[in-house]
């Protein structure tokens, strides 16, 4: 059974050029990880500073592994860096 996870980020002005071009970067790329199925990514019409992603995996623990490599790799940290507040993140299951 796959599952959804749902993660906000809340960008600094500043970083909002930069933050864009890694969600491009993410459209094309996180489909091609193992586990990955679908990802959409959403930006608030009224709050540009505010992105949800809507991410549908085949396990918990596949995205807990994709998650281990970007820590790994720094790449969860060079998002971080964009960020004005810390992600809200939950796994759910369509009813």
């Amino acid at each position: 059974m796959s599952v959804n996870l749902v993660i906000s980020f809340n960008v600094k002005e500043e970083k909002l050029q930069s933050f864009k071009d890694i969600m491009n970067d993410v459209k094309i790329n996180l489909p091609k990880v193992d586990g990955c199925q679908t990802v959409k990514i959403l930006n608030h019409l009224e709050d540009p500073l505010a992105f949800t992603l809507v991410e549908a995996w085949d396990s918990r623990e596949m995205h807990g592994t994709h998650v281990d490599q970007m820590i790994s790799s720094g790449q969860w940290s060079v998002i971080v860096e964009h960020l004005s507040s810390a992600p809200v993140s939950g796994y759910f299951s369509e009813v």
